[in-house]
């Protein structure tokens, strides 16, 4: 079974998960990773809707890819997938069992979690990409600073170590960031996290709809690797991901 998939050290990993679950229900099955660099790869400067969200940045090449027969399947986080527009020719073989939803706080080495709530924020930059955490964020600290940052989770954390600057669309530069708002299920993915300072209460930080599950997109009509896919699929994160798709769908109208 082909498998595409983001070449960031995350997705690898989440994909390798796949493949681990597929050969132990499935004796004999061979699974090729092929990666991506997808659009949102490449280019990690620009903000993600010239490039059609993150469905376009993140999601759309592999998706061509499967629906042109290079692929049998293809790995997805469900957060990255759109969910207000149809998708012909596939569905959602399985999904694993959910991650730890949340959203975490990650600082710079040498700073405190105690630093931090004492000034509760002020004088600090925070990096993010999302416009959610963005929100949230300035509800729960109005006096810090919300600066665009962008790259996959180890290279937000080595970015934000080296205090580098992130470079704007159309030229300049903000930063360096002092903190980080992520993705705990990311973090644990790539080993990260130790990392983890502070993690956000849902009441004070929703997460994004269907963050922390996997999907594994295929063929509509590939009957053959929709029953695989459907041994390692979690019935409860399944039903989490149709709930999100219904979410989805609502919010867009």
């Amino acid at each position: 079974m082909r498998i595409g998939t983001r070449k960031s050290a995350m997705a690898l990993a989440q994909t390798e998960e796949i493949a681990r679950r597929l050969s132990a229900v499935a004796p004999g099955i061979e699974v090729e990773i092929v990666k991506f660099e997808t659009t949102g790869d490449s280019d990690q400067t620009s903000k993600l809707l010239p490039h059609g969200g993150k469905g376009g940045a993140f999601v759309r090449q592999i998706r061509d890819a499967v629906l042109a027969d290079q692929l049998h399947a293809a790995m997805h986080s469900l957060k990255d997938m759109p969910g207000n527009e149809d998708t012909p020719g596939l569905v959602i073989g399985a999904t694993l069992s959910r991650d730890p939803p949340g959203d975490v706080l990650v600082l710079r080495s040498g700073l405190s979690i105690d630093e931090f709530k004492r000034s509760r924020g002020k004088g600090f930059k925070i990096g993010t990409n999302a416009v959610r955490r963005a929100a949230y964020a300035r509800r729960l600290f109005p006096e810090i600073e919300i600066i665009h940052y962008r790259g996959a989770a180890d290279t937000r954390v080595r970015k934000l170590d080296n205090a580098e600057l992130q470079k704007l669309p159309g030229g300049g530069a903000v930063g360096p960031a002092d903190a980080l708002i992520m993705a705990r299920s990311g973090l644990e993915r790539v080993g990260l996290a130790a990392r983890i300072a502070y993690e956000f209460p849902v009441t004070d930080m929703l997460p994004a709809v269907g963050q922390g599950i996997v999907a594994v997109e295929c063929a509509a009509q590939d009957f053959q690797t929709r029953q695989t896919l459907s041994l390692i699929d979690d019935p409860a994160a399944h039903a989490c991901a149709d709930a999100a798709d219904v979410a989805d769908r609502i919010g867009a109208g």
